[in-house]
């Protein structure tokens, strides 16, 4: 398991082997600043697949005054032959939540030529399709998410080794925060409330896999 990397232009002509719904590790951080106050930022490599990783990557950032947090994030998962696509939202309660499916558009009768913007999203459909109705400004959001630091696709390449998809999120997820023993030993971890809502992955799944 390793970093999840951003997809930005997909070029996918298959269409996905599978889908599920699972949950992404998202690294963000602050440094003790003048009255206490909290700079987070995102940064690349930020995402990922396994709490192990995401870890080890906030150890390899640290820095004197650094806090780590890790959200445990509900994502929506495709499996293609090559690749394992997360697709979630951060800084949202509800990630995905204003996800369509389809095209919103008015004018979308008068382009119906136009093979870039199907009607509806669904599995059958070349993975571009899916994984570009999914960016920020597409037209397929009832509720458009900000252009920045709001939904990722991000993936990985499993080189043959497939995970087993699954069609429900797990009903629990952590909010990790470090604390440092000092510089000589590995980062400490507590546990703090994580009240993301699961719904809008949900939905999304549904609104992908109904006929």
């Amino acid at each position: 398991m390793s970093v999840l990397e951003q997809t930005h232009i997909s070029s996918d002509q298959d269409p996905p082997i599978g889908i599920g719904k699972g949950t992404v590790f998202y690294v963000y951080y602050g440094r003790n600043a003048w009255h206490s106050t909290w700079i987070t930022r995102y940064s690349h490599g930020a995402l990922h697949d396994t709490l192990e990783t995401a870890k080890a990557h906030c150890e390899t950032r640290r820095v004197q005054g650094s806090v780590f947090n890790i959200l445990e994030l509900p994502a929506l998962i495709l499996l293609t032959q090559q690749r394992v696509v997360y697709i979630t939202e951060i800084n949202s309660e509800n990630p995905l939540r204003g996800y369509a499916g389809r095209y919103i558009d008015k004018k979308w009768a008068s382009i119906t030529g136009n093979q870039h913007h199907p009607k509806k999203i669904r599995m059958d459909m070349p993975m571009h399709n899916i994984e570009d109705s999914f960016r920020p400004l597409s037209n397929y959001w009832t509720h458009q998410p900000n252009f920045q630091n709001s939904v990722m696709v991000v993936q990985r390449h499993h080189q043959g080794s497939m995970p087993e998809l699954k069609n429900r999120v797990p009903s629990k997820r952590e909010h990790y925060v470090s604390h440092s023993y000092g510089k000589e030993y590995a980062l400490g971890w507590r546990r703090q409330s994580n009240n993301i809502k699961t719904s809008g992955i949900a939905l999304a799944y549904a609104k992908l896999t109904q006929s």
